[in-house]
């Protein structure tokens, strides 16, 4: 006979009360459970063997759909709602499949500190699942789970919503982001607010032993709709947001959210959460050699027999869901879910994230197919352990107005917006990055979002939060904006920066100053202009840069706005590196300066540039421009003309004009309106893009000598390898045509700093290699924890490995070996490729202290440049999970 040992202790849990009666009620909560929510925490091993028993159900007794599963330590939490909790005749049972029930109240079991729980379950006569006194492996042959998911996996593209034609519904998204606190901590002013209104406007925690304070809300309600067999694009109808961080929101910031907690499609293969892709319980590849799955019940949801499913990864050091499914008996569709990321996968940022799941049948005919009916998540984020605060995220979809067949296809049901006024429709689609169109609430707000709302009232009334706000901006986005009493990007003039730029010193210039800024559609929505002015009191020369853009298509807040159609103006005079490639405005950023400061190898450049930029689609990009330049060697770099005789006479400079064109082809596409071309939150889900580029310098033209032009091939992808990471790789290849000079051929970007930028050369030196025919790779692989989470110790750190490798091969075309007269030449130390390949690699670690990461570069190819270094360290910074 079998025997089940049980532990329960019972702690409690608090609901939206006042916080002043927080440590009251603490000590009260047994006494009055009817004030609150009671936490049932437990463990449940098996008496004889001692083995945690994965799958037992725990639950009220006359109300089984309040329950919990022990996980794959079984270890089980339950928590028991304050209108159930006021009831002291409350009973709880316990059950699992080879095993009687046992049922026992809670008065019963009170001892001095809180509730103990022992109790023995008997062996049943059930040939379902036998679990025997001794330690037994989990066997897939013969498991009826396996059976359940096997058969549910099949049938999955059935039973999918996208599955259907002619089929529409509207999706309403609301994410609210909290900032939360131990409930023993009395709340403290913030943001100059004092501690009474945060009182006021708080809610409890979706996780045990904290309290959170409100700081945003997004909402954002759309439209998707098959047609004629064919998913069309969805339609983002309306957005509201209203929350602290205004100063800084924008496009990159909102994508950045969406794409870090994106809706999770279950049916997928693989589900994409935080950055990571890993195996579902679903997949059609993975899932029984991925999950261990345990029949545990047979219960009822929305009136059907569905099967309780237990779930968990092979390895719980892997990134992969743990919890239970709920699948109908019938179709084999999901019923609901309740699945949680273990906190042993070590997701940086992740301290908790539960997601919860529920269909619901709907007959279309002969059809009856379990639609989605809302989608809850619940995340608990640490930034970094050099900040105490976490941010938890409060995030559901919610589905409604499904239509099918001639009533999907209606204009309105596939635009509501439609059924509005001309003149309702103009005002309320007014393009604004923050609000717009139409939101509709399919429930009330919860008492959290109700909170924020109340919160931003109170601020925007705050001088004292327009000056925090407006110094937050500053640094987080290195722009100050214009006029200094707007917060909202949409209502800026224009903004001074960037910030990082300001002051910089390298051994050419000395000290350099530089003020810049760029203007915004509140000055002239067709209109933009960016530039600055910087003077070096070294080289004792003043820089300039200034770039006129015109876009026929009205903007809401600056240029990079999709679709572009771009046509600039851009002149230019600055000293630059060989070798070096940076977006005029960013240009000699501290990222840069660090570890270039002492590079000799410059030139000054003089150039003027007329450009046309176009987004034909969200797949296709193409840009046509004219270019002249003057570049004047400065420091250790020269530059050579071959004279009749063959002799290399120095000359202070050489002059080019060129006409070019080139074509991106991005498919799956999704623009993101940001006018910073680099971003440490850069979240969007990558697409391959493949780009090419032609230029040609047509002869006798501002100092052209010969008719000649450069073909350039590129190639970019991030290849998921669901629970083996990812890697990003890129390839670019060209060849030089015409009468090329060697002062024109190709050399590959490199990078001097000690802060890594990927996709470049971390241990050449400028103009190390230079070539007329070249192919380079970058190959970036992170593993996300796959070596360093499964050893001991070393797996509490939350540290990433990753690793790269980069090479270059380049070659000289034999009629170009020999140089001819009136070539520009560089000097002897420039070495040109023949048939050669370069290699460097490098080995890091990343996710200290969730944004660091540092990587040891190793060069595998010898210098014949004097003082080269064969290793290097670069240290990145960015957000990673």
């Amino acid at each position: 006979m079998k025997r089940l040992k049980n532990y329960y202790l019972l702690h409690g849990g608090f609901s939206s009360l006042k916080r002043g009666w927080v440590s009251i009620l603490f000590l009260l909560i047994y006494t009055a459970p009817s004030w609150a929510q009671i936490m049932v925490q437990g463990r449940v091993l098996d008496s004889i063997s001692g083995e945690p028993l994965v799958g037992a159900s725990i639950y009220l007794t006359k109300h089984r759909e309040i329950g919990a599963i022990a996980d794959v330590d079984g270890n089980f939490k339950l928590t028991i709602p304050a209108y159930y909790a006021k009831n002291t005749r409350l009973t709880l049972s316990a059950s699992m499949v080879g095993y009687r029930v046992s049922t026992v109240r809670l008065e019963q079991t009170k001892v001095t500190k809180g509730y103990y729980w022992q109790f023995n379950l008997r062996g049943a006569e059930l040939q379902t699942v036998v679990v025997s006194p001794k330690k037994k492996r989990y066997r897939k042959k013969g498991n009826p789970a396996v059976t359940i998911m096997e058969r549910a996996i099949a049938r999955k593209e059935k039973n999918r919503v996208e599955s259907q034609k002619d089929f529409s519904y509207q999706v309403y998204r609301r994410q609210i982001i909290g900032l939360t606190d131990s409930v023993d901590k009395p709340f403290s002013s913030l943001f100059g607010i004092d501690s009474k209104r945060w009182q006021a406007w708080s809610d409890s925690s979706g996780f045990e032993g904290l309290k959170v304070r409100p700081f945003s809300i997004r909402e954002r309600h759309s439209v998707r709709a098959n047609i004629g067999g064919k998913e069309q694009e969805e339609l983002i109808i309306g957005r509201r947001y209203q929350g602290i961080e205004e100063a800084i929101e924008g496009p990159q910031v909102m994508l950045n959210l969406e794409e870090l907690m994106p809706e999770v499609n279950f049916y997928n293969n693989d589900l994409g959460l935080f950055l990571n892709s890993f195996p579902g319980p679903m997949s059609s590849l993975f899932s029984t050699s991925f999950y261990k799955y345990y029949l545990l019940d047979t219960v009822m949801v929305n009136d059907r027999p569905s099967y309780q499913i237990g779930v968990v990864p092979f390895s719980i050091r892997s990134i992969g869901f743990k919890g239970t499914l709920w699948v109908d008996t019938a179709s084999y569709a999901l019923a609901k879910l309740h699945l949680e990321l273990p906190k042993e996968a070590n997701i940086d940022w992740v301290q908790g994230c539960y997601i919860t799941a529920e269909y619901a049948p709907q007959v279309f005919g002969a059809d009856t197919i379990w639609l989605p009916q809302r989608q809850d998540f619940h995340t608990l984020l640490s930034p970094t352990p050099l900040l105490k605060q976490n941010a938890e995220f409060f995030q559901s979809f919610i589905y409604t107005h499904y239509k099918r067949g001639p009533e999907a296809l209606d204009s309105v049901a596939l635009d509501p917006r439609k059924a509005l006024s001309k003149e309702v429709r103009k005002e309320i689609d007014k393009p604004r990055r923050s609000t717009f169109g139409i939101v509709t609430r399919p429930e009330p707000l919860p008492p959290l979002g109700e909170g924020t709302l109340a919160m931003m009232r109170y601020v925007h009334r705050d001088p004292i939060y327009l000056t925090l706000a407006k110094g937050a901006q500053l640094l987080s986005r290195g722009f100050l904006g214009l006029p200094l009493n707007k917060l909202k990007r949409e209502d800026y003039y224009a903004e001074l920066g960037p910030l990082e730029s300001v002051i910089a010193w390298n051994t050419l210039e000395g000290v350099r100053l530089r003020l810049g800024g760029i203007t915004s559609a509140g000055l002239s929505p067709h209109f933009f202009g960016q530039g600055y002015l910087g003077y070096g009191f070294g080289d004792e020369r003043w820089k300039y840069y200034a770039r006129l853009i015109y876009s026929p298509i009205e903007k809401d807040a600056h240029e990079n706005e999709f679709p572009r159609r771009n046509i600039s103006l851009t002149v230019q005079n600055d000293l630059f590196v060989p070798g070096y490639t940076e977006e005029a405005l960013y240009k000699d950023g501290l990222g840069t300066l660090l570890g270039t400061m002492n590079i000799r190898q410059r030139y000054y450049e003089k150039s003027a540039t007329l450009s046309f930029l176009a987004d034909l689609n969200k797949t296709w990009e193409i840009g046509l421009w004219t270019n002249v330049f003057q570049r004047t060697s400065t420091g250790d770099l020269h530059y050579y003309r071959i004279n009749a005789q063959g002799e290399r006479i120095e000359v202070p400079s050489l002059q080019r004009a060129s006409v070019g064109a080139s074509v991106n082809f991005t498919p799956g596409r999704e623009p993101i309106d940001n006018r910073r071309p680099k971003q440490m939150m850069n979240f969007k889900r990558f697409h391959p893009t493949i780009g090419l580029r032609a230029t040609y310098f047509p002869d006798g033209v501002l100092g052209n000598n010969g008719h000649k032009g450069t073909l350039a091939l590129s190639f970019y992808n991030r290849f998921y390898l669901s629970l083996f990471g990812y890697i990003d790789a890129s390839v670019l290849g060209g060849i030089s045509l015409g009468k090329v000079d060697e002062a024109d051929f190709y050399t590959p970007g490199i990078n001097a700093s000690w802060v890594l930028s990927r996709n470049k050369f971390q241990l050449m030196q400028p103009l190390e290699f230079v070539a007329d025919k070249y192919l380079e790779f970058n190959l970036f692989y992170r593993m996300r924890g796959l070596i360093l989470n499964r050893i001991p110790l070393i797996n509490r750190l939350g540290l990433r490995e990753v690793f790269s490798l980069h090479g270059y091969w380049g070659d000289v075309s034999q009629e170009r070996k020999g140089h001819r007269e009136g070539e520009y030449v560089y000097p002897m130390t420039v070495s040109p490729m023949h048939n050669h390949l370069y290699w460097e690699g490098s080995a890091g670690i990343e996710g200290i202290f969730n944004i660091f990461a540092v990587h040891y570069f190793r060069r595998f190819t010898p210098s014949l440049l004097p003082d080269t270094p064969m290793w290097g360290i670069r240290v990145g910074m960015g957000m990673s999970f």
